[in-house]
């Protein structure tokens, strides 16, 4: 998905792996995850900008892999029962990160 824009994306009571990879250029993404049981992931998107991700109740790992030059992040984990993570992320702006 290249130059993918305005994206809205909400996933309650999951008993699977939650992600979305392989977007280039992706902006404006509001992406909420609640009560799941799997993993909940972000990769291989470079020139990610205004991106706000909200993960509660998480019964498994939540990660932000190879994000290259991400601007205006928000990312908000609550009850993660696992492994929170973020890699592969040069040159990050305005990260604004809350785990509870």
């Amino acid at each position: 998905m290249p130059d993918s824009m305005n994206l809205g994306l909400t996933v309650n009571q999951a008993q699977c792996k939650v992600g979305l990879a392989n977007m280039s250029d992706l902006k404006n993404l509001k992406l909420k995850v609640s009560q799941t049981q799997e993993n909940v992931s972000l990769r291989n998107m470079p020139n990610p900008k205004n991106l706000d991700l909200t993960v509660s109740q998480v019964q498994g790992n939540v990660g932000m892999t190879n994000m290259p030059n991400p601007k205006y992040l928000g990312l908000v984990v609550a009850q993660a029962s696992d492994n929170v993570g973020l890699a592969s992320m040069p040159d990050p702006g305005n990260l604004d990160l809350v785990f509870s």
